[in-house]
């Protein structure tokens, strides 16, 4: 019985760090050094959204119940970190989300050509506009006016926005922006045809997304049918009585560990590819793929 909980803790750890370096390789922005450790280690606490926590919470109760009736103790740490991190690795809300606020991009380019067209500066049009700015930018808007009402150089305002939003076609459009500020002729014709660029940027990122969601639902047929044939084999008695050994929970561990590492690999494959950017904190960046939190 002490060697099966040895086995099960050694076990467990290997798959929490599995679990932990799989988290990890999703990008965040760096926040720069902190002088205080607990105070950082609370922030990356708390940029855990609400619905992981309670996916963590509702895995741990049902990996508990999974112990108690099979006496499967590796379940109290697999299930848990299934629950939350299996949505992770077969979902594309990233990618969803990334593509709204291009879109939204875009019509905040054509509102903003309509303002200028009736000949409003440009730091006037971009207030104008902000009433009608989509939800998905409109708290990047809002701090761009912010800082132009406090008298912000229109410049560096303007790169503030483009590092809010970091994303190359918000470089571009505040180039364009910048560019238009000093010379101001044939601005609005320009942030039409941008605006049309980026319509079909976007019209192409949808068309991506529809290709591969036939794919993506087989994986997580498949993810799906996995994990129900997996609980099954641990509620069948003596069949499941074999992965309560040592030896079982190392093999188990070994096949989730396989699991995940293909889980990723799928997940790599389908990430959007980002181009590198060229104003701000991004002009000396690499190219970079989405996934992510």
């Amino acid at each position: 019985m002490r060697l099966s909980m040895l086995a099960a803790l050694a076990t467990a750890l290997i798959l929490a760090g599995l679990m932990l370096a799989i988290a990890g390789l999703k990008r965040h922005p760096d926040p720069g050094p902190s002088k205080n450790p607990r105070r950082s280690g609370a922030i990356r606490l708390a940029r855990i959204s609400q619905r992981t926590r309670m996916l963590l919470l509702a895995g741990l109760a049902a990996g508990i119940v999974l112990a108690l009736l099979t006496g499967w103790i590796l379940a109290v740490v697999v299930v848990p970190l299934a629950v939350a991190g299996v949505p992770w690795l077969l979902s594309n809300d990233e990618q969803k989300r990334h593509t709204e606020k291009i879109r939204a991009l875009e019509e905040w380019v054509r509102a903003l050509s309509g303002a200028m067209s009736a000949r409003t500066s440009l730091e006037a049009a971009i207030v104008a506009t902000l009433k009608s700015t989509s939800e998905e930018i409109k708290p990047e808007v809002a701090r761009l006016v912010a800082r132009l009402n406090s008298r912000m150089p229109t410049r560096q305002a303007l790169t503030a926005f483009a590092n809010d939003m970091d994303d190359v076609i918000a470089d571009k459009i505040v180039a364009t922006l910048d560019l238009g500020s000093k010379r101001g002729a044939g601005i609005v014709d320009v942030l039409d045809g941008l605006a049309i660029d980026v319509s079909a940027d976007v019209a192409a990122r949808r068309k991506v997304s529809a290709d591969r969601a036939t794919p993506r639902t087989t994986t997580r047929m498949m993810t799906l049918l996995t994990v129900a044939v997996a609980i099954g084999i641990m509620l069948t008695g003596d069949f499941g009585k074999v992965y309560t050994t040592p030896l079982g929970m190392a093999v188990f561990a070994l096949a989730v560990a396989v699991d995940i590492a293909l889980l990723l690999v799928l997940r790599r494959l389908g990430a959007e590819r980002r181009m590198s950017r060229f104003i701000g904190n991004g002009a000396a960046q690499t190219p970079r793929e989405t996934s992510k939190r």
